[in-house]
C-alpha cells in the first residue's frame, strides 16, 4: 500500500515491514553450534532463589572441568613421549657399549697375538689402547680414537686418579713406540695386570 509523502506512515506497519525484511534468508544468520549451545546453557538454568540464569556458572565450573581434563591428558602424552625417547636412546647406548665392549676384546686378542709373535712393543701398544677405552666405556675418561695420547689426556677430561696413572704410562709408551727405549716383557705383563685391576677383559 502506498502512503502519501504528506502523511506519516504508522510505527506498527513500520515495524511489521522491518520484519518482513529481516525475515527473509539473506538476512537471517544461524549461529555456530557452539555459541548455540552455551546459549542453551544459560537460558536453561537457573538457580533457585537466585533470580539470575546460572548459566555462567556452570559454563565455568564446565569450562575448569574441560582444561583440568585437558591438562592430565597432555601430562600424560609428554610423559609417553618421553618414554618412548627414553627406550630410543637407550637402545643405541646399549649397542654402542656391546661395540666398546668388542672393540676392547679385539685388542686385547691382538695384544696376546703380538706377545706371542714376540713383537712386545706392540703388544704393549695394544694393551695401553684397550685399558685407555675400557676406562672410556666406564666413564673414567673421554676417548676418541682421533685423538693422540697427548691429546687424550688434555682433552678426554680423565678422572684424577686415571690421569695420575695415564701420565707416566704416555710418556713411557711415546718412548717405546719410537724406539727410544726397548719393550721388555714386564711392561707387557704390568699393563696386563692394570687392565685386570679396571677390569678391562676381552
Amino acid at each position: 500500500m502506498m502512503w502519501p509523502m504528506t502523511q506519516a506512515i504508522p510505527a506498527e506497519t513500520v515495524r511489521r515491514a522491518l520484519e518482513e525484511v529481516l525475515a527473509r534468508g539473506e538476512f537471517s544468520r544461524e549461529k555456530p553450534w557452539l555459541q548455540r549451545l552455551f546459549d542453551r546453557i544459560f537460558d536453561g538454568v537457573d538457580l533457585p532463589g537466585f533470580g539470575a540464569p546460572a548459566g555462567i556458572a556452570f559454563a565455568a565450573v564446565l569450562g575448569l572441568a574441560a582444561l583440568v581434563l585437558l591438562f592430565f591428558v597432555v601430562r600424560r602424552l609428554a610423559r609417553d613421549v618421553r618414554a618412548q625417547g627414553g627406550a630410543a636412546q637407550q637402545a643405541p647406548d646399549r649397542a654402542q657399549t656391546d661395540d666398546v665392549r668388542a672393540r676392547v676384546a679385539q685388542l686385547l686378542r691382538e695384544a696376546r697375538a703380538a706377545r706371542e709373535r714376540g713383537d712386545l712393543t706392540l703388544a704393549l701398544r695394544l694393551c695401553f689402547f684397550a685399558l685407555v677405552v675400557g676406562l672410556g666405556r666406564r666413564g673414567a675418561l673421554e676417548y676418541r680414537a682421533a685423538w693422540t695420547l697427548r691429546e687424550l689426556l688434555a682433552r678426554g677430561q680423565p678422572a684424577p686418579e686415571v690421569a695420575a696413572m695415564l701420565t707416566p704410562l704416555t710418556v713411557e709408551l711415546e718412548g717405546k713406540s719410537f724406539g727410544r727405549e726397548p719393550t721388555r716383557l714386564a711392561d707387557v705383563e704390568r699393563l696386563e695386570e692394570l687392565c685386570a685391576r679396571f677390569r678391562i677383559e676381552g
